[in-house]
């Protein structure tokens, strides 16, 4: 917030600058100006992207809390011999998903952390698998599935593979250009 004042105060003072000056310096005002205008709107674009994020991690914690009539776990896919339940695929996928919200924030270039972001991301992201999983002991109509918390991890494990092809693709591509 203070970085934003901060910007709006620069503005008013290069305008005040620019009405006792010359016309170059209105130029210079309005190429200052536009710099400023910029890194505010990258400011705004990280911090929704942020609030985004957590909005979304809270969402998948309180789901845990909700308890749940199992028809997804009656639900299965594949031969008898080989039964994958519907709802072991949905964690993969919500997890695997949650990384390319964060692949997209990279490709962008906007950080979801200031320092180690990666890494922070990572092991919030196993976190919130795991306690998702062991949450559910306690709440009624809900059980602790390691198949579920071994498809959370997998999604994580898909995801971050995807994360780091597409890191080194775009490194070769900066190299070549």
């Amino acid at each position: 917030m203070n970085r934003d004042l901060r910007l709006i105060q620069m503005y008013r003072k290069f305008k005040q600058k620019s009405q006792i000056n010359n016309h170059k310096s209105q130029i210079r005002t309005n190429t200052e100006f536009g710099i400023l205008f910029t890194e505010y709107q990258n400011t705004m674009l990280t911090n929704v992207y942020r609030i985004l994020f957590w909005i979304a991690y809270l969402a998948v914690l309180i789901t845990t809390f909700i308890p749940v009539a199992g028809e997804l776990n009656k639900t299965h896919i594949g031969p008898e011999s080989f039964k994958i339940r519907l709802d072991h695929l949905l964690h993969l996928l919500v997890y695997f998903l949650i990384c390319m919200y964060y692949l997209f924030g990279i490709r962008n270039r906007i950080d979801l952390f200031e320092k180690n972001s990666f890494l922070k991301f990572i092991l919030l992201i196993l976190l919130l698998g795991i306690i998702t999983e062991v949450v559910q002991i306690w709440v009624p109509e809900r059980a602790f599935n390691v198949f579920d918390l071994i498809s959370n991890v997998a999604g994580v494990g898909l995801g971050v593979f995807v994360i780091k092809m597409a890191q080194r693709h775009s490194k070769r591509s900066e190299d070549y250009a």
